[in-house]
């Protein structure tokens, strides 16, 4: 969904209905009667200014409207499932992958939204003037992509919240995603400067100088140039995260068991601990590498274990072991939570204790 796109469409469809809806056939003036020219004169003043006020209505509902419906469709694609976790708060079930790729889609909003400011910027001082419709419209524009890059900057603090100490390979990519939407913003600002000062000279009935335009189609086109750049780090970003998590997961598959159970009592309590192991790395709601390894360990001890001293009844417990480690690899905090309840009521006589309440986890809200 490129939201940018639609205002812009929207927005030139509705000037040119405008147009062309306001534009009457000359009615023929009869020669026999005097005319009143200056009668005509303000008749036509009068009915251009009403045509303008009514065609900047239509331009302000139609991109208020196209920007509801945009960011309405998007939270509803991107809205997670909320679960029950093991502290009874409600958390929202929303993988390292999957947060991952909101952030390279508001990032890519972001990117698309500051474009078509640059564009409306560019077509308004196209004949080096401005009118004060124009900045009205370009400051909609501003405004919106204002609104993505605070969404964008809350889902990546957000990410280094859930995944920063597990995923710390691709923190450098998010760190440049960071620093071109700094970028952007800074040329935004500048943006926002030079069409006060417009408006403001408009305003009292002055002449616009011609640096006041320049430094407003100058800061256009460095925000069109970090557009550019964010739309090409949040892909790499989001390519980094999948290979990472592949990385972790063969990592896993890899291991081999290194301590081997006696009995299947001997068996049980490799799966209690690492329960608790698990449970230990989760109280604070986030997941370390190390963490991992250490849990990925001793998982694949307690299932190797399991299968050779645990009989029939017990492969089960095995499959949860494995499930949970896997959510684990995969940045699935929120799932693995759920898998470690019932790891906890498959080992007998074991009893789990709760994990502390976590703050709720939750995507911001769309602007």
């Amino acid at each position: 969904m490129k939201r940018a796109v639609v205002l812009l469409t929207i927005t030139l469809s509705l000037l040119l209905a405008a147009c062309g809806g306001n534009t009457a056939a000359p009615t023929p003036i009869p020669t026999a009667e005097p005319v009143d020219v200056q009668a005509t004169v303000d008749a036509a003043v009068a009915a251009t200014a009403a045509a303008e006020a009514a065609l900047q209505t239509q331009i302000d509902e139609a991109v208020n409207e196209a920007m509801d419906e945009a960011m309405a469709a998007t939270a509803a694609a991107a809205t997670p499932v909320p679960a029950e976790p093991t502290g009874g708060e409600e958390m929202v079930v929303m993988t390292e992958e999957e947060l991952a790729a909101l952030i390279e889609e508001t990032a890519n909003e972001a990117a698309a939204a500051s474009a078509a400011t640059t564009d409306a910027t560019a077509q308004a001082t196209a004949d080096d003037a401005v009118t004060s419709e124009e900045v009205e419209e370009i400051i909609v524009y501003v405004e919106g992509t204002e609104e993505l890059i605070a969404l964008t900057e809350e889902l990546i603090a957000l990410y280094y919240d859930l995944y920063g100490d597990l995923s710390t390979v691709v923190l450098d990519d998010l760190a440049a995603i960071e620093s071109e939407l700094e970028t952007l913003n800074q040329n935004l600002e500048t943006m926002n400067e030079a069409l006060a000062d417009i408006d403001e000279t408009l305003a009292a009935g002055l002449t616009l100088a011609e640096e006041t335009i320049t430094q407003l189609e100058t800061a256009a086109a460095e925000a069109a140039a970090a557009a550019q750049n964010i739309q090409t780090q949040a892909q790499t970003w989001q390519a980094q995260v999948q290979a990472e998590i592949a990385a972790r997961t063969a990592m896993i598959q890899d291991l081999q068991p290194v301590a081997m159970p006696n009995n299947q009592q001997e068996a049980l309590a490799q799966a209690a601990n690492y329960a608790n192991m698990v449970r230990a790395a989760l109280e604070d709601n986030s997941l370390s590498q190390t963490e991992l390894n250490n849990i990925a360990q001793t998982g694949v001890d307690a299932i190797a274990g399991l299968q050779a001293r645990g009989g029939p009844q017990l492969q089960g417990l095995a499959d949860t072991i494995n499930t949970l480690t896997m959510q684990l690899a995969g940045g699935g905090i929120q799932p693995a939570i759920s898998s470690l309840n019932d790891l906890s009521g498959m080992i007998p006589n074991f009893t789990l204790p709760s994990l502390p309440n976590a703050p709720n986890i939750s995507v911001p809200s769309r602007p």
